[in-house]
């Protein structure tokens, strides 16, 4: 999908990596990445600063 929509948009960076909830969130946190995946909602602690926005509950293969 990443390399699919770069294709079409040349000066659009996308870079996919794995790891869990807390990869996700301490990544934006850390300001490493501008949009940060979790399977779980952000603990009061974790959201603090953050915006969360829920996309899709039901896992994507």
């Amino acid at each position: 999908m990443a390399n699919d929509y770069m294709s079409k948009h040349p000066g659009v960076k996308i870079t996919v990596t794995g790891g869990d909830s807390g990869v996700g969130i301490n990544s934006v946190r850390s300001g490493q990445v501008a949009i940060g995946t979790s399977s779980r909602n952000l603990t009061s602690s974790e959201a603090d600063g953050l915006s969360q926005y829920i996309m899709e509950r039901m896992p994507l293969l």
